[in-house]
């Protein structure tokens, strides 16, 4: 520890542009994503464990369709004003526009989808109660899909600050929401509070857009410039990668019921939760990550250096609030309710995963930023089939009922094992890249 510390010291991390945009990354989102997990304890003991397994199947059915809907335009937008700002800024207008067009046409192509075979998924789902929730709530596809593309615009203009104060007002709203329209109308009050803070959420986003825009003070805007196919060429490797994700988080609910319960998918999701809150600096710093390299294209020393110091910092924030965790999984347990019995065993499980992902996740935002997205595709799609096909070896190997435990040991397994395919990877790109900066 204390060699990480002098190194910490040595290189004036907390000096540096990255350690400012992180921090402010961080610092709203610490109380909106706490509020939000305060939100989900507090449905889930409203709901109930079955219930609330059918609250995490539908927002899961509808958040996959959203993630795949942006068609990876959210890190399109990040690398792109990155650079452009930076060197062309007259150009930046015009790329939020074609961006804009696409995720809307994209959104509304997936929304309305899910609007006529609403009937279909509730029943495939296993809820054939639930087609209207799911066609009334299909809206959100487009709100989510405008406001993941607004976030990557910001983060590429680095109004991380700004984005930081939206997060916690949205928290707020999210939290007052879903904890007084779940109380009166039930599961349909928990999911219409998804649907309002998402519209609060993209109101705030556009006039920050518009705010970051007009600071550039562009004088001589090149009003003819398209570029739409430069943005779909490189956004088709992501749009895949976020089918995948989609795919996978919905097929993995369904597994659930299949070979055991809904009950099972409650005791997932509310894991889940608690894997989400360890990884919440990591995520929070992944807009962070891939605009900062995104800038320094022209610096391979600078990338290498950018990307060793955020390995570092997403590892100790991830290892910190890890430890915390394992060791009070008996008492989160307890808060969920006498429903969640056997939640502790799913968690603990569930929570070594996080270390392996923090650090891949900033492996995926080099290949990104150094346009190896299909590189980062290739070991998506091989983790997602892996996860899977281990998932059911293990069930049918054990016969065991808890599908949630299975799934939880078949990821950390998987997630192992891709984190060290992913670092010999970038040692190998790193090397070359090394060798054609030298030349």
């Amino acid at each position: 520890m204390n060699k990480l510390m002098q190194y910490f010291k040595k290189s004036r991390i907390y000096k540096s542009a990255l350690f400012k945009d992180s921090f402010w990354a961080l610092s709203g989102n610490v109380i909106g994503r706490g509020l939000a997990l305060v939100a989900s304890i507090v449905i889930a003991r409203l709901l109930g464990k079955d219930i609330f397994g059918m609250y995490g199947l539908i927002r899961t059915t509808l958040l996959s369709v959203a993630v795949f809907s942006t068609f990876g335009l959210g890190y399109t937008a990040t690398k792109f004003i990155a650079e452009y700002a930076k060197k062309q800024h007259d150009r930046v207008r015009a790329i939020i526009r074609n961006i804009m067009q696409i995720t809307i046409f994209t959104a509304f192509v997936f929304a309305t989808l899910l609007f006529i075979f609403c009937k279909q998924i509730a029943i495939y789902l296993e809820a054939p109660t639930l087609y209207n929730a799911i066609r009334y709530l299909a809206v959100i596809v487009i709100f989510n899909s405008i406001t993941t593309t607004q976030i990557g615009m910001l983060a590429g203009f680095k109004k991380f600050k700004a984005v930081a104060r939206i997060n916690l007002i949205n928290g707020i709203f999210m939290f007052v929401c879903s904890v007084i329209l779940t109380y009166y109308f039930g599961l349909s009050g928990a999911l219409l509070a998804l649907l309002l803070a998402q519209i609060l959420n993209c109101l705030q986003n556009y006039i920050e857009v518009n705010k970051s825009v007009k600071l550039l003070n562009i004088k001589n805007e090149d009003k003819k410039y398209s570029i739409k196919k430069e943005l779909i060429t490189f956004s088709l490797p992501m749009a895949l990668q976020e089918m995948l994700y989609s795919i996978l988080t919905w097929t993995i609910p369904i597994l659930l019921v299949k070979f055991s319960n809904i009950g099972e998918v409650g005791l997932y999701n509310a894991a889940q939760q608690w894997s989400s809150v360890i990884l919440f600096i990591p995520g929070t710093l992944r807009n962070v990550i891939l605009s900062h390299i995104s800038s320094a294209t022209d610096n391979h020393e600078q990338q290498v250096k950018l990307l060793n110091r955020m390995l570092l910092i997403n590892f100790l924030s991830t290892f910190i609030p890890f430890v915390i965790v394992f060791a009070f999984s008996g008492f989160i347990e307890k808060m969920y309710g006498e429903s969640f019995v056997s939640l502790k065993t799913v968690l603990n499980v569930s929570v070594f995963t996080t270390i392996f992902s923090c650090m891949s996740g900033v492996l995926y935002q080099y290949f990104l930023a150094a346009n190896r997205a299909w590189t980062a595709f290739w070991c998506r799609l091989g983790n997602g089939i892996i996860v899977v096909t281990l998932f059911v070896y293990i069930i049918k190997l054990t016969g065991d009922e808890n599908s949630a435990l299975c799934m939880a040991q078949s990821t950390v397994i998987t997630q192992f094992f891709f984190f060290i395919l992913l670092y010999c990877l970038f040692r190998y790109y790193e090397r070359k890249n090394r060798l054609l900066f030298d030349a």
